[in-house]
Parts: C-alpha cells; structure tokens; sequence
C-alpha cells in the first residue's frame, strides 16, 4: 500500500501489537537497523541514477523516523499525523532546527527496493525522494518497523539544516 507524502519549510489488539514504549526499548534509536540501512542504500542508488548526490543519515532524523514508524505500526495507521503531531513537531521533538524537510510513509511493502520504487511511481513521493523541488535535502532519517502481523510500515524524513547547524 502506498504512503502519502508532506514538505514544507522555515486502539489496537495489545496482545497482538508491542506498545510504542516497549517497542522503543528494544532497539537503540538513531542507529539503523538493516532494513533501514537498506531503504538509505536503495534512496541514495536511486538518487544517483538520476545525478542526486547521495543524502546523509543522522540521528535525529532516524530517531523521528523510526518513533513514528513505531507508532504507525502500533495504531496501525498510515498517517502523517498522530498523536496531533506532525513531522514539523517530532522535528522540534529532537531538536532539530530546519530551513526545509518533508517525509514520506508506506506500509505493506516486503523489502527496501519495493518500497522504494513506489515511492518513485508516485509523484509526491519521487517530489521528496529526488528534491525535485529543490528545497536541498542533504539529510535523511529512516525508520522502518515490522508489526507482529509481519506487516512493514515505513517513514523517510527529509531534511536541510538551517545554516550553522550540524548533526550526525
């Protein structure tokens, strides 16, 4: 199933679903997972074959992806916004200060190269995946969590740093 897609600029069976707090005790936030690291590997082949220089992983923004792919698989909801929080309030979460982002979700697909390739058969997506409105991305955060049905739910978060900020 496809996700949706946002930019801009300046109840579930417990017995069957982790809580987003147990699940985000499990794993080491941040740091990504393989299949993480192979939705950076697959987006950034991509950017290449379309003369994109490569985006950059960091923390903050994996720590934003990965909590709300987490909580998408644990309201089993494919939404931008939960909680009344959107990607611009997890961004603020972390503290990391912005002069453009935007994030696309999916859920459902089986792999990285799945799930990469309909994000370029959509328009919106392929928009935020090749910054085909140039609003500079330089930085990306991916969060990418299986539920216990075995259904894979997805967030890429696009960024640019506002001038004289660094992140890792």
């Amino acid at each position: 199933m496809m996700g949706s897609f946002v930019w801009g600029e300046d109840e579930p069976e417990k017995a069957e679903t982790l809580s987003v707090k147990d699940s985000l005790t499990k794993r080491t936030l941040g740091k990504l997972t393989k299949m993480e690291n192979s939705v950076l590997k697959d987006t950034n082949l991509v950017r290449k074959q379309h003369d994109k220089p490569p985006l950059t992983a960091v923390s903050h923004l994996n720590v934003v992806a990965q909590r709300h792919a987490i909580n998408m698989a644990y309201q089993q909801k494919m939404m931008h916004t939960l909680d009344e929080k959107g990607v611009m309030d997890r961004l603020k979460d972390v503290s990391y200060e912005f002069r453009t982002y935007g994030e696309n979700i999916a859920m459902g697909y089986l792999n990285s190269k799945a799930v990469v390739q309909g994000w370029m058969n959509s328009p919106g997506h392929r928009k935020n995946l090749l910054d085909e409105a140039n609003l500079g991305y330089t930085q990306i955060g991916i969060g990418a969590y299986r539920d216990t049905k075995g259904r894979w739910y997805y967030c890429q978060v696009f960024a640019r740093p506002k001038p004289g900020k660094t992140y890792e």
